[in-house]
């Protein structure tokens, strides 16, 4: 993220294995990093399709995101 800190897209998993003592094995993209054609449909909202990381975790927030 902007910010340089790191942000989850599966919270809830990542939620769950904490609270059961499990460690997370992670795939670490860089925001900008083009997302691969077949998460663009998983990620799409009535906000927007996504073309980024950043701009995927966006729209699954909620925030507005420029495309």
């Amino acid at each position: 993220m902007k910010d340089g800190g790191l942000t989850t897209i599966d919270n809830t998993r990542v939620l769950a294995a904490s609270r059961a003592g499990i460690n997370v094995k992670a795939r670490v993209h860089d925001g900008s990093t083009p997302i691969p054609q077949e998460f663009i449909r998983r990620f799409t909202t009535s906000k927007g399709v996504p073309s980024t990381w950043e701009e995927a975790i966006n729209l699954r927030i909620g925030k507005k995101c420029r495309i």
